[in-house]
């Protein structure tokens, strides 16, 4: 699955727009390197997601099938830190 809509489909980005301009400006990561909107998000990967206020961080835990539910977002990707951008 592309990763702008693993992004949008799991909540962790609320629309699919918004996941391609951050993947496309670099503030999404993926394993340590920048990520492209067409790059595949697989099983065990890390991302690392920088919004205006805050930086956080997920594992993969499994690819959806399909859309899915905001209360079960927690299924498919587990966040594992989450904390406030530092200012620049």
């Amino acid at each position: 699955m592309r990763l702008d809509l693993f992004l949008c489909r799991t909540s962790i980005v609320k629309r699919r727009a918004e996941a391609a301009r951050l993947l496309r400006a670099g503030h999404v990561a993926v394993d340590g390197k920048p990520a492209k909107p067409a790059a595949e998000a697989r099983v065990g990967q890390h991302l690392r997601v920088e919004e205006v206020r805050r930086v956080r961080e997920y594992e993969v835990i499994a690819i959806p099938a399909g859309n899915v539910a905001r209360k079960d977002a927690g299924e498919y990707a587990r966040l594992v830190s989450e904390r406030a951008r530092e200012a620049t």
